[in-house]
């Protein structure tokens, strides 16, 4: 009888261990998400470093975008630069309007869970433009939306392995979570 006791303990605890790895893995979409308007023009970034790579495409002060965490540093949010241009990356906090940091920080608990399956361009936008840097083949990622809006074939996302963020292809991950539509 004890033992029995032991053993239902025990696959219990397994399965609430699964259970919680399986929330870890699959995560939530982001709450807050919120739209900024720029005070100045601005181009989107790989990374918070001033040797990093940069959008060619300058996007105009006044326009709003979305953002959806802060870089770990605290001086970027991680931004969508809406439809017409279509960018993704991050813009630091001084060219917005309302100069505050998104109230999220990037990192395991912002966006869903998304890993790459092999190694990959981390890119400024869903078609030709600007090379962000490589994803690694295993890293884990974070996803806030997918382009087009009908079909996701593209994802932004935040890189957990040197917090680059930027968009990369749905067809080299093996976990691709259901996320928003960038345009939506």
């Amino acid at each position: 009888m004890r033992q029995s006791f032991r053993r239902a303990g025990l696959l219990t605890a397994a399965f609430l261990l699964a259970l919680a790895g399986m929330m870890a893995l699959t995560g939530t979409a982001s709450a807050t998400k919120s739209q900024k308007t720029l005070r100045v023009a601005s181009v989107t970034q790989a990374c918070e470093v001033s040797i990093c790579a940069r959008d060619a495409v300058t996007i105009p002060s006044g326009t709003r975008v979305d953002t959806y965490c802060a870089h770990p540093n605290g001086q970027l949010n991680l931004t969508y630069t809406g439809p017409v241009t279509g960018r993704g990356g991050y813009i630091p906090i001084g060219n917005f309007q309302n100069p505050n940091v998104n109230t999220e920080t990037c990192g395991s608990f912002s966006g869903s869970f998304a890993r790459a399956r092999v190694e990959t361009s981390l890119g400024s936008c869903s078609g030709p433009c600007v090379n962000f840097g490589r994803v690694l083949a295993g890293d884990q990622l974070r996803a806030f939306c997918h382009l087009p809006p009908n079909r996701p074939e593209w994802l932004l996302v935040y890189s957990t392995r040197n917090t680059n963020a930027g968009f990369v292809r749905v067809s080299t991950l093996d976990i691709n979570p259901a996320v928003p539509s960038c345009n939506g």
